[in-house]
């Protein structure tokens, strides 16, 4: 069920306020746990001090398109202060409408997009193993997960206990990105996800 907005105190928590670089970037998530963590916590790994990385997710509704206009908002705000040098909004389609709307509304304003189908899981088992296998609903892949990660919780913070196996992953996902173009019509088939184009964009900051 989508959450309604919070208020908007914190808008700029993940902020590094020193910022050498001169570069800002701008990571929406629809979670408001899962995602965020991950990605502060890699921003943490990675080392990237001397980027302003901005990772939000506990201020906008869990809705794709939510979370698309969220992102355009504070793209905006920031056009007249510092501009963001890119933004990233990361979705699942879960059982979400709004999903393909969602992208395309992203890609017409330059807005680069990380979703995942069913849910951002299935960047997580692609860790540990390669998988085609289509997921009728969360808790089937939540379960598969549970079988390489048993205390894994939606508030977990795994991105540390996933480091050694990322470049796995990214194989996997690519595979997986291959594997959907040669053998499925359609648009975003199940699974799929590009959670390691932007997991790679990160790595490429790191000094």
């Amino acid at each position: 069920m989508p959450r309604g907005r919070r208020a908007r105190g914190k808008g700029n928590l993940g902020r590094n306020k020193g910022n050498r670089s001169g570069r800002r970037i701008l990571i929406v998530c629809e979670g408001s746990e899962t995602e965020p963590r991950y990605f502060r916590a890699l921003r943490a790994e990675l080392k990237l001090g001397a980027v302003d990385i901005q990772v939000e997710g506990e201020n906008c509704e869990s809705a794709p398109i939510s979370v698309v206009d969220y992102a355009l908002e504070l793209k905006a705000r920031a056009r007249r202060q510092v501009p963001y040098d890119a933004v990233w909004c990361v979705i699942d389609r879960d059982n979400h409408e709004s999903f393909d709307r969602a992208i395309d509304k992203a890609a017409a304003h330059g807005i680069a997009v990380a979703a995942s189908v069913r849910q951002f899981e299935v960047w997580l088992l692609l860790h540990f193993v390669y998988s085609t296998r289509s997921w009728p609903d969360g808790d089937s892949l939540l379960k598969a997960l549970a079988e390489h990660l048993p205390d894994y919780a939606k508030n977990t913070d795994v991105a540390g206990t996933l480091q050694l196996r990322r470049p796995t992953a990214m194989t996997h996902a690519e595979r997986l990105r291959t594997h959907n173009a040669e053998v499925h019509d359609a648009r975003h088939p199940n699974p799929m996800t590009d959670v390691d184009l932007l997991v790679g964009f990160l790595v490429r900051l790191k000094p």
